[in-house]
């Protein structure tokens, strides 16, 4: 049995609607004449809770096997495979669409982690932020240990930019909204990254 499919974000009615498209227009006064952005970007939710999650093939499983690594195939949106993959101290997630495979290991455990330990948390779902061209980011939760008490969790949520190119961590953020903000921006990879 394969991973559940992902949630959808409740519908909304015409007015919440008008009021996506006022805002991403910024204060545009003629949304459809002044040339505007006007794409409404959508949420769809994921977990990576166990009991949504399976076994991957035997390939893909044995691949990290041979490294001393757990890997488990967990729900995502589109033609996206996630692997949420862990060793004794971390977890992360590796995303796999046609040629391309990126681990999120460098950005969550080595590049700047954000504490003690780091990992995806299960406390919080993924968000994939749609707009008219697909899938255009992921907010990954991550949490880890506070190093300067040992004990308190810290969390945030990094923004990874997905599309035709390899994803890359746009960035770190604490608060939910920021987070749509960037996912939802003309943000890109820089090129050292793709």
């Amino acid at each position: 049995m394969g991973p559940s499919p992902p949630k959808r974000a409740g519908p909304w009615d015409l007015r919440e609607h008008l009021a996506r498209l006022a805002y991403a227009g910024g204060s545009c006064a003629l949304l459809l004449l002044s040339g505007c952005d006007t794409t409404v970007f959508e949420s769809t939710y994921t977990s990576i809770d166990p009991a949504q999650c399976s076994a991957p093939d035997s390939v893909i499983e044995n691949a990290f096997k041979e490294r001393d690594l757990g890997v488990q195939r967990c729900p995502a949106p589109g033609d996206w495979m996630l692997l949420l993959v862990s060793s004794d101290a971390n977890s992360w997630i590796e995303l796999r669409r046609d040629t391309v495979t990126w681990s999120a290991e460098e950005s969550i455990v080595y590049q700047s982690p954000i504490g003690n330990f780091p990992g995806v948390t299960r406390s919080i779902p993924l968000e994939w932020r749609s707009g008219s061209a697909g899938v255009r980011a992921l907010i990954l939760p991550i949490a880890a240990q506070d190093p300067k008490d040992g004990i308190s969790r810290i969390t945030r949520l990094f923004v990874v930019r997905l599309g035709p190119n390899p994803p890359c961590v746009l960035a770190r953020v604490e608060i939910q909204e920021q987070a749509r903000r960037i996912a939802d921006s003309d943000a890109a990879c820089p090129a050292a990254q793709q």
